[in-house]
């Protein structure tokens, strides 16, 4: 006797990522927000200037940047988005394409994206959804 067993699809191809937000902007005085309201984020570059202090003036050590524009934010929020983590994945590795001009063929570069989109997804499952968090180099911290 063969038995079926089904799987629930009731949360396949759905994850908590981060997105842009504009809410609870001017909490800090150094808030900013360049990127369209709910474009997926990913890490961005972190200048040696800023490594070592968020409030420096460059701003890229308390952002986060957008996928799509290439341009930073201060503020993200927690959403559930319709995408499996290997879409997800290859709209991060599109992005830095487009931004980075990078070769398709650099595996060491799609398993740095893989890696940083792991992370994204980890700091995004860490918080409940429609947490509004702000960035303060490598710490996530969740605003009121």
């Amino acid at each position: 006797m063969t038995q079926t067993i089904k799987k629930s699809t009731k949360n396949q191809g759905v994850l908590k990522v981060l997105v842009s937000t504009k809410e609870t902007q001017g909490q800090r005085e150094n808030d900013f927000c360049h990127v369209p309201e709910g474009e997926l984020v990913k890490f961005g570059f972190i200048c040696d200037r800023d490594r070592n202090d968020p409030d420096g003036f460059c701003g890229c050590a308390r952002s986060l940047t957008g996928m799509e524009c290439s341009r930073a934010t201060t503020t993200v929020k927690v959403v559930s988005r319709k995408m499996t983590k290997e879409q997800f994945v290859n709209e991060y590795i599109k992005s830095d394409k487009k931004a980075w001009k990078i070769a398709n063929d650099d595996k060491d570069w799609i398993n740095d994206i893989k890696e940083n989109a792991d992370d994204i997804l980890d700091i995004a499952n860490h918080f409940p959804i429609n947490s509004v968090l702000e960035i303060r180099y490598n710490d996530y911290i969740r605003r009121k």
